[in-house]
């Protein structure tokens, strides 16, 4: 008798989709939004789990983070018409990283942009792999996000993340 390999059936993949979707559900059941800036639009909104950790640094970027602190965002919508490559570089030699990494496509909430991969080791610490996302909302508006994740972060917590990421909303300015 042979015995074929079983195939992946569509209803098998809905059950793995689903019990994705149930474990994202219970493992944010307590969450909370936040928007960056508090007031006004346009404005980023970012849905993270309660255990995670919401501040502005004194850039006034809206910063939030891990519990464990192995993986974060920097949010921002910055007043901004050049282009957002001349926007990318201006970012980096701020950071004072030199070499600019090459960009590709990337988006928050629909909006078309460019995103940016890099990775930070330094000896004795977690090696960070991050991710710039700048799109541009309107002809005077970029959002601006930054995702960080660690070496050490572990599976759930880089599946959070990576939900956070693809749940980024922007409420646009109303005219």
């Amino acid at each position: 008798m042979t015995v074929l390999p079983k195939r992946k059936t569509p209803a098998r993949g809905l059950a793995v989709v689903a019990a994705l979707a149930f474990a994202f559900c219970a493992a944010t059941a307590s969450a909370r939004v936040l928007r960056q800036p508090e007031t006004g639009d346009p404005a980023l909104e970012v849905e993270i789990p309660d255990d995670w950790i919401a501040s502005k640094d004194k850039s006034a970027n809206l910063i939030v983070r891990s519990a464990d602190s192995s993986a974060a965002f920097a949010l921002n919508v910055l007043t901004n018409s050049r282009p957002l490559d001349v926007l990318a570089r201006a970012v980096f030699a701020a950071q004072k990283i030199s070499q600019v990494p090459d960009s590709r496509p990337g988006s928050i909430a629909g909006h078309a942009g460019l995103s940016y991969d890099w990775t930070v080791a330094t000896p004795g610490k977690s090696t960070v792999h991050m991710t710039l996302t700048l799109v541009q909302i309107d002809p005077t508006h970029v959002a601006n996000a930054t995702k960080v994740l660690a070496d050490i972060s572990s599976a759930e917590t880089r599946q959070i993340a990576n939900w956070i990421a693809q749940d980024l909303r922007i409420a646009a300015a109303s005219h």
